[in-house]
């Protein structure tokens, strides 16, 4: 594809529509939301009373987020207190006893999940060096990039978040995700470009680790999937 380094991640462009649910599994699907609901209450008691548990909420919630969710689905999985709508979807950061936790949720132009990212920091206590991981998963077609490779798709995702507006929240969720991309893909070849300006790459990587493992695949249906943990 022509320009492919100054290409972006189109969620907003991509129209597909799925098709609609029967009154039987309409049921089945409120029968879920009402046990996710249940589930979403009982973690939000548990972080009232043990702030320390954010990991639990995290991956709770990246796990109920799925590729080709529509709004149904997904609108109440993320607590509002801790989530906001950005023009990407929408993204997630809770805090709480030395861990970071943050989730950027990429959606088409029909509010389907495009991408779901999922990456924390956990400081090591006693100045230990710090822990990171990084987690997700990427439709090409649903983001407006068929065709594209994990690289360039990764690439024009990072850039999206760096042109990224919004408030503290939606900057540092961006941020402590797009960094951990970064890693991943110099990890995986020499490459220049990385979708964003050296002054915010330099800004972005400032506490995650090099040299870690990471993973980075396209799998039979055409989701990317890719994780870096040091």
């Amino acid at each position: 594809m022509a320009g492919m380094n100054q290409m972006t991640c189109k969620t907003r462009g991509a129209n597909h529509h799925g098709p609609q649910a029967t009154a039987p599994e309409a049921d089945r699907l409120r029968g879920g939301a009402t046990s996710a609901g249940i589930l979403k209450a009982l973690l939000g008691l548990l972080l009232l009373f043990a702030p320390g548990c954010t990991r639990l909420e995290a991956d709770w919630c990246y796990q109920h987020i799925r590729i080709g969710q529509l709004p149904r689905d997904y609108r109440d999985v993320l607590p509002a207190d801790a989530s906001r709508r950005t023009p990407l979807g929408l993204v997630y950061l809770r805090e709480g006893k030395g861990r970071r936790d943050a989730i950027v949720v990429l959606l088409a132009d029909d509010r389907r999940v495009a991408g779901k990212l999922h990456a924390f920091r956990q400081q090591r206590l006693r100045g230990g060096a710090s822990r990171y991981g990084l987690e997700g998963r990427l439709d090409p077609v649903l983001c407006g990039l068929a065709g594209a490779g994990p690289l360039d798709t990764l690439r024009a995702v990072v850039a999206d978040l760096a042109d990224q507006r919004g408030g503290r929240l939606a900057r540092e969720a961006g941020a402590l995700v797009g960094g951990g991309m970064i890693r991943l893909m110099r990890a995986k070849a020499e490459i220049a470009e990385v979708g964003a300006s050296p002054q915010i790459v330099d800004r972005w990587l400032e506490g995650i680790p090099a040299d870690g493992r990471a993973v980075l695949e396209s799998a039979e249906d055409g989701v990317i999937r890719f994780a870096y943990e040091r």
